[in-house]
Formats: structure tokens, C-alpha cells, sequence
């Protein structure tokens, strides 16, 4: 584009765009910047066109920049508030969408914006009465059919989702979309065979993605068809050789059916130039402990990458990863000169870094260094639990009792009783027993323990368990958020304390579980970065926890490397008993010995905001 003046240059920019040539587009405007201020289409079509090239924090001060300049240009608002909206910003999206709205009334596009902005920002009624409005207005208009199917299921109006999506597949009858999400939801109905047929009518459509092999290949899982997963996932893999997730989700899955080369694919296709690829394979491989494998991927991504927004984008997830497998070899004060290096190049977003050095420095006997970093962590992201629980180790190690004591009030942040009330023959926790025994046991079908957890020796459950419709799981649900109400009532608030400040009547489930404890079995000490009180309830135990603390729940032990600490406090477990305790804390389990099992059910809660 030679010709500088606007009335060529603008026409041919909206070309270029529709054509899909977004660099053209952002390189002309970099070399003319004055033509961001001539018309709002220009700032519209050069953020729109920095989100295609995946630029979108400088495509968010392009759109600030311009609708300054063009507060009222209709498109320039409604990209903004999409590219708010997908950074969870939805009430400054809707914002931007009514002024849009108000420069083009009745404008469709924008009103559907707004009711899907409405449904991010949980403002479910106001959202319900737009999507309502939309669908008799256009009635064909499927995009929006499928937004509102994804609002019911988000509020838990499964059967109204499966409604409205069969009511798309009426217009369009193989709509891969309307497909994948009707699975979705048969999936969490627990209609698992149907969900199946869903999957393989989309993907026959023609129109295939990594997301329908993977919904698919979960669902076979589910059902116990192993071998059919396989074929599955291998297809999937092979289609789509570079999609994350679908390697991601494959791996764990062959890890977990005792695989003995569970990172073959991911290994097959990776390279220096696929850079997702290999964050995976070393993320998957620390978890394993395979430390020199990430080493050496990690120093080839670090050391032989060109500087720009992407190699940025690289070292804030390789730089920290890389730190962790110098800890895991050992080289604490190498891990530490990382976490600097990396945390002075990073300054605007130094979190990862202050945690790889206040783990490093932990492992070397540096309690107020470590303190420090975690003092600041604490600041940074207050809810994360994990740097809570390593502030508690930090002052323990610094010997601050008191400090320490604060975080880790066994005596009063504990509880642990009966599930039901004891009655003379104990029947109700008998009779719940009775019932959900066999059926988790039906549940774990895993050769070995998940990637990255805990757990060594037995099994976890795959999906989320109090999402199960079975009679006995929604008893054993309700009983606990009985108990936790009760607990939580006995608890005294206090502004600056991690479990304390966040108080509430009213909370959710972050996710449940059930493990499955063998021969040589146990939980390695740990903590729940995501949750805020755990818990855990115990369906079978083995008659050995009656003698030297085999089975037993331990608190207060770290694991990391070079720190030695004994546990505070231990429960011993008993069928019906439910224990709680806030999820920073350190806890895990001593090995069960004999040929019996222990079988628990563990979940995470937060508050609701």
C-alpha cells in the first residue's frame, strides 16, 4: 500500500482484513500510525487484527487508545467488549456493547453480545429475557441456540440445555457443535453411551476438531472400551499432532493404563519449533521426575529462542519450569540465580519466580529468604493456598512458633466426627457404606496413580464424583455440606488470615473425588493450591491403622527436598468419619502395608463470591 491517503488506504485496509491478511494490515498501520485517528473503523480493524496475530495486549491499548478518540464508533466498541469479554472483563463489555447498540439500534450482532455478556457477568435472568428476545426475532439463528444451552448448563438446567441444542440439530441436523455440546452435557447426566453416539455423529460430519476426539475418547474411557480410547486418541493425535490438550489428555491416559511409553506421541511430534509441545512434555516429565529429560528440552527452548512477544510468552512458563528441575536434581543455588535472572526480565509479572526461589530457598535452609518470597506471593494472589502453605513451612523453619501457629490451629481449624450422628446400631453410616462401597470401587479402573498427584500406589477416580447422579453419592453430598455449614459456623473471622478472612454460608465444590488405597499405598505429604477447605471421608479401612500408624492422615510434614520436619498431628481413620481442615495445610498419608484397601472419598470447597 504505497498510496498514504485515507480514502484509498481504509477501503483497501477493510480488504486486506476480509481477505485475512491481518499482518498486512497491522504492518501498513505501524508504518502510518496518524491513520488511527482519522476514522474509528481503523483502530477497530488494527486491534481486530492484533487479536488474529495473537497480540492481544497490544490490541487492548489500540482499542483503550481509540475508543477515547471514537467513543461512540459502533464496531470499534463491540470488538473492544469482545476482546473484554474473553478476558473475563464482562461487565466492562457490556458497557461498550450498549454504546454500540445505542449508535446502531436493533443491531443483532451487538444484542446477542450483550446477552452473552450478560451470562458471563451470572446476571442469569437479564441474560435469559435477551436470549429469549433474540430467538423469536431470528428464530433460525443457531449461534445463539447454543449460547443459551451453555448458559442452562453453567446454571445446572441440564434438561433444558439437552432441549434447546436438539432443537438446533432440528434446523441443522449434523451441526458439530450443537453434537459436541449435547455429549457434553449427556456426559454429565452420566449418559455416557449416548454422549458416545453424539460425539462420533459430529465428528462424521466432516467438520472434526481436536475437542471431539478428546470429549470421545474421554467418554470411552468412561465406559471401560480402553482399546477403543486408544484408537481414539491415536487418531485424534495423529490428525491434530500439535493440539496440547488432546496430547496432554492422551498421556495421562496411557500413564495411568501403566503404559510403558506414555509420552511416545508427544515425543513424536515435538521439536525446537513446537514449543507447546515441549512445555508439555516437560511439564508431564517433572511430574514424573524425569528431571534431566526437562532439562535438557527446557535449555533448548530457554538458550535458542529469538526475543520478541513470543519468546516472552515462552520463558514466563520454561524459565519457572526450568528452575524446577534444577531443584529436583538438586542444584538449589543454580535454581535460585534462575528465579533472579528470569524475575529482572520479568518485572511487570514476577509470581512464577518468587516461587521457584522461595522453594529453592527452603531446600538450602534459608528460612527468611524463603519467608520473603512468600510473604510476597501471599500479596500477589492471597487465594492461591499453596504459598500459604509455604509461608507456614517458611516460618516454622525460622523457628516464628507463633506465627506458624497461626496458619496451623490444629486444635480449632480441624474437624473430624462421625458424617451422620451416632445412633445405637450406627445405621445410617452403615447403610450409606454399604451402598457406595461397590459402586466407587465400580469407578476406579486405573492401573496406576494420576500424573502429578499425591497418590502412589492406587487409583483415582476420573470425573468429578458429586457431579454422579447416583442416589448414594447426592446422600453423601448433602451429609457433608451439612457438616461443613456446621463448621464453619464454629469459626471466628479474622481479616488477614487465609482461611479466616474468606468465611462465608455460601460455597460450592471445586471438585471430588474417590482413592483408592492398595498394598504399599499412600499420599505423599501435600496441600490444594485451588481450594479453601478440604476434606476427606473414609468408606473402607484396613484393620492394620489399629497398630504404628499405618494408614493414618498426617499434617504438617513438607515435602521438599532438604527440609526435615516430623508431622504435627495425625487422625486415625475409621469407616464414617469425616475429617476437614483448610486446604494449605500439609497432609498426607502413611503406607497401608497389608493386602486390604482404603477407600475414601476427598473433595475442595471455596466460598462463593
Amino acid at each position: 500500500m504505497t498510496n498514504s491517503s485515507p480514502s484509498i488506504v481504509i477501503p483497501q485496509l477493510i480488504n486486506a482484513y476480509k481477505m485475512g491478511d491481518y499482518a498486512l494490515v497491522v504492518s501498513t498501520l505501524e508504518k502510518s500510525p496518524a491513520l488511527v485517528n482519522v476514522d474509528g473503523v481503523v483502530p477497530q480493524l488494527l486491534g481486530a487484527s492484533l487479536r488474529r496475530i495473537g497480540e492481544d495486549e497490544k490490541a487492548l491499548k489500540v482499542f483503550e487508545r481509540g475508543v477515547k478518540k471514537f467513543p461512540l464508533h459502533p464496531d470499534l466498541c463491540n470488538s473492544f467488549g469482545n476482546l473484554l469479554l474473553d478476558k473475563g472483563l464482562s461487565d466492562k463489555a457490556i458497557l461498550l456493547y450498549r454504546k454500540a447498540l445505542k449508535s446502531k439500534p436493533n443491531h443483532f450482532d451487538y444484542e446477542y453480545n450483550i446477552a452473552r455478556a450478560l451470562a458471563a457477568a451470572a446476571k442469569y435472568k437479564e441474560a435469559e429475557l435477551q436470549f429469549r428476545t433474540l430467538m423469536l426475532k431470528r428464530p433460525e439463528h443457531v449461534n445463539v441456540q447454543l449460547a443459551y444451552a451453555i448458559m442452562l448448563a453453567d446454571i445446572g438446567d441440564l434438561q433444558g440445555a439437552e432441549t434447546t441444542l436438539k432443537d438446533v440439530l432440528e434446523i441443522s441436523r449434523n451441526h458439530p457443535s450443537a453434537l459436541n455440546n449435547l455429549g457434553n452435557i449427556q456426559r454429565k447426566k452420566g449418559d455416557y453411551g449416548d454422549a458416545v453416539k453424539s460425539y462420533r455423529v459430529a465428528l462424521d460430519s466432516g467438520i472434526v476438531n481436536a475437542t471431539l476426539f478428546r470429549n470421545l475418547a474421554s467418554c470411552l474411557v468412561l465406559l471401560q472400551e480402553f482399546d477403543s480410547a486408544i484408537g481414539v486418541f491415536e487418531k485424534g493425535v495423529t490428525e491434530f499432532p500439535l493440539e496440547v490438550q488432546l496430547q496432554k489428555e492422551f498421556a495421562h491416559f496411557l500413564w495411568t493404563q501403566n503404559h510403558k511409553s506414555p509420552f511416545m506421541y508427544i515425543e513424536k511430534s515435538m521439536s525446537a519449533n513446537t514449543p507447546g509441545l515441549v512445555l508439555l512434555f516437560c511439564e508431564l516429565s517433572l511430574h514424573v521426575e524425569r528431571y534431566n529429560d526437562a532439562k535438557y528440552w527446557l535449555e533448548k527452548l530457554l538458550f535458542n529462542i529469538s526475543q520478541g512477544s513470543e519468546s516472552k510468552d515462552i520463558q514466563m512458563v520454561a524459565a519457572p519450569m526450568y528452575s524446577q528441575a534444577l531443584r529436583g536434581l538438586k542444584q538449589f543455588a543454580s535454581a535460585v540465580e534462575i528465579g533472579n535472572r528470569y524475575q529482572k526480565l520479568h518485572k511487570q509479572n514476577p509470581l512464577p519466580f518468587l516461587v521457584e526461589k522461595g522453594y529453592a530457598y527452603l531446600s538450602l535452609g534459608n528460612g527468611r529468604a524463603a519467608e520473603e518470597a512468600f510473604n510476597q506471593c501471599c500479596k500477589i494472589a492471597p487465594e492461591d493456598q499453596g504459598f500459604w502453605t509455604m509461608l507456614s513451612t517458611a516460618r516454622r523453619l525460622n523457628g516464628n512458633e507463633q506465627a506458624y501457629t497461626q496458619l496451623c490451629d490444629y486444635e480449632n481449624m480441624l474437624s473430624v466426627a462421625p458424617l451422620f450422628e451416632k445412633d445405637e446400631d450406627n445405621t445410617d453410616t452403615e447403610t450409606l457404606i454399604a451402598h457406595l462401597k461397590p459402586y466407587l470401587l465400580s469407578l476406579h479402573n486405573s492401573k496406576q496413580h494420576p500424573i502429578g498427584q499425591s497418590l502412589r500406589n492406587g487409583s483415582q477416580t476420573f470425573e468429578d464424583l458429586f457431579s454422579d447422579n447416583n442416589e448414594f453419592v447426592q446422600t453423601l453430598k448433602r451429609q457433608i455440606l451439612d457438616r461443613v455449614t456446621a463448621f464453619i459456623s464454629t469459626q471466628s473471622a479474622s481479616k488477614k488470615h487465609p482461611f479466616l478472612s474468606r468465611l462465608s454460608d455460601k460455597f460450592e465444590f471445586k471438585g471430588s473425588w474417590s482413592v483408592r488405597l492398595t498394598t504399599t499405598g499412600f499420599h505423599k505429604s501435600h496441600y490444594h493450591s485451588d481450594g479453601w477447605l478440604s476434606g476427606v471421608f473414609y468408606v473402607d479401612v484396613p484393620k492394620e491403622v489399629e497398630q504404628g500408624g499405618n494408614g493414618w492422615l498426617i499434617f504438617g510434614k513438607p515435602d521438599i527436598p532438604g527440609v526435615s520436619a516430623v508431622e504435627d498431628y495425625a487422625i486415625k481413620p475409621e469407616p464414617g468419619l469425616l475429617a476437614l481442615f483448610p486446604s494449605y495445610m500439609w497432609h498426607g498419608t502413611n503406607p497401608i502395608t497389608s493386602n486390604e484397601q482404603r477407600l475414601t472419598v476427598a473433595f475442595d470447597i471455596i466460598p462463593v463470591k
